[in-house]
């Protein structure tokens, strides 16, 4: 049509600022007379700030359980090995402590601070956050990833079969001879698949074990996999991605930000 008006189109790059200017790309042509927009935008998480405002939570969840002398609250949010440790070193009690901290804000912040649980411990909170935000964006996709209970599904380490937590409990298969279970399950009418989800940040031997379970869950796909499902390795990690060698059609590696990107990509309509 003569009249209609042009939409605005952007080839995306790799910086941020195209994000924000395809957000407001998105939002104009939305508005174009008889034009209805479809562009799908992934969501991009900082796990570092994530864990750093969460720590700030966690501290303050402590402070005020001591301050207002609430028992419970103060254990639930503490890191109770921390804590014995503090009261094995000190020889002091819970109820010296609660006493203190009612007239000395100053050594409250300070213990709560010390015994505070540890945002970096909390990694379930972080791969829930990174599921929850791919699984929102993959259902107006008409995908669905269904975060799975830990040990529901593991497969074999070798063969393609997949064994579910019961088969382990009454002997079937010994654990020892699975691989570590799967995180999540994709389903739909497109595509079903299996997604190893992490998120690792730091260094040490944690972070050290997860890359190693991730080698050999790509080592299985690669011998094993189902040709015909999507196998995901989501990682989100400040360690260089070392495992694109293992990338293929049906193996997918990447961050969530990658992920999202990926399907959107792939499978929109």
């Amino acid at each position: 049509m003569d009249n209609e008006i042009p939409k605005i189109q952007i080839k995306k790059d790799n910086t941020d600022n195209t994000d924000k200017l395809l957000s407001i790309i998105n939002s104009f042509n939305s508005l174009s007379i008889g034009y209805s927009s479809d562009i799908l935008l992934p969501k991009k998480l900082n796990f570092s700030e994530i864990r750093k405002d969460r720590q700030k939570e966690n501290v303050n969840n402590v402070l005020n359980a001591l301050i207002n002398k609430n028992i419970n609250k103060f254990k639930e949010n503490s890191n109770l090995k921390e804590l014995d440790r503090y009261l094995c070193d000190t020889k002091i009690t819970i109820d010296t402590i609660l006493n203190k901290c009612e007239f000395d804000k100053l050594y409250a912040y300070t213990l709560a601070k010390l015994i505070a649980k540890n945002a970096t411990r909390q990694g379930c909170k972080d791969e829930d956050l990174q599921i929850d935000t791919c699984a929102k964006l993959v259902a107006k996709l008409d995908l669905k990833i269904e975060n799975l209970p830990n040990n529901k599904y593991r497969v074999s380490k070798l063969s393609s079969k997949i064994y579910t937590n019961n088969d382990v409990k009454i002997g079937i298969i010994d654990k020892s001879q699975c691989l570590k279970s799967f995180d999540c399950r994709i389903t739909s009418s497109k595509v079903n698949g299996w997604i190893f989800a992490k998120v690792c940040f730091g260094d040490g031997g944690h972070q050290d074990n997860v890359f190693r379970e991730e080698i050999e869950f790509c080592e299985w796909v690669l011998t094993y996999g189902n040709l015909d499902e999507l196998y995901v390795v989501l990682i989100d990690s400040d360690k260089p991605n070392k495992l694109q060698s293992f990338a293929r059609p049906n193996l997918f590696i990447g961050n969530h930000f990658e992920f999202q990107k990926y399907l959107i990509s792939k499978f929109i309509n």
